[in-house]
């Protein structure tokens, strides 16, 4: 199920409870929080803490949903904004964390797991971040030698049959486990492509081929990447 077909079947189908506003997915009252912000403003109190691992969090409903209301929406986004004493100071930075929100019969699962990146494991080590994002730099931060010195996989999410992969738009995409949302390491395609960018968009045609684009370094070239229902190269 794509976001705008489970967010028009949500809105057609609100209960008094209150499950959708605004057009936006929204929790009953009892589990949603709305953050507030905090003296350093704006978004940054939205991501302040934020753990590993979000979840499980089951949510019943009144009164069962339809029946074709039922499947699994994968969000993507950045989450983790501190490490220590460093701070990003721009949202498209923070780590990258793949939710689920599985809606069946009664109920609505949702749970969270920040994207394991090799960046990720090393600053973990590290306790601070080490390389600058797209828009916050550090004096001491280490030189970007290769894509994925940058990758969060924090933009988007591919669902394939057996597995879905976190997308960041210049660095290698990222093997998800679809109900544990356990990363399972780098989206290698082929030896010839191991390394290149598997660009955040990609598009899936008719047919269910998926297309995407990268790039090969300092050269200059365009990679463009056909791939079948099921991510094969």
């Amino acid at each position: 199920m794509d976001r705008r077909t489970a967010l028009a079947q949500l809105a057609r189908h609100a209960t008094a409870g209150g499950l959708v506003a605004g057009g936006g997915l929204t929790l009953p009252a009892a589990v949603s929080a709305r953050p507030t912000p905090s003296a350093a403003g704006g978004f940054a109190s939205s991501f302040i803490g934020v753990p590993a691992q979000l979840g499980p969090q089951r949510v019943r409903f009144d009164k069962p949903l339809p029946a074709g209301l039922a499947g699994t929406l994968y969000r993507n986004g950045p989450a983790r904004m501190q490490l220590g004493q460093t701070k990003y100071r721009h949202w498209f930075d923070g780590d990258g964390m793949i939710q689920a929100f599985r809606l069946a019969g009664q109920e609505l699962d949702h749970r969270g797991r920040l994207v394991q990146t090799s960046r990720r494991t090393l600053e973990d080590e590290a306790g601070r971040f080490l390389w600058p994002g797209f828009g916050t730099s550090f004096a001491d931060s280490r030189p970007v030698r290769k894509p994925d010195d940058m990758n969060v996989g924090n933009i988007s999410v591919l669902p394939l049959q057996d597995e879905l992969l976190a997308l960041w738009e210049g660095g290698s995409a990222w093997r998800i486990d679809p109900q544990s949302l356990a990363t399972r390491g780098r989206k290698v395609f082929s030896e010839a492509t191991d390394g290149l960018s598997f660009s955040a968009h990609p598009r899936r045609d008719a047919s269910g081929r998926i297309w995407n684009f990268g790039y090969m370094g300092g050269s200059g070239k365009l990679v463009l990447y056909e791939l079948d229902q099921r991510g094969k190269l």
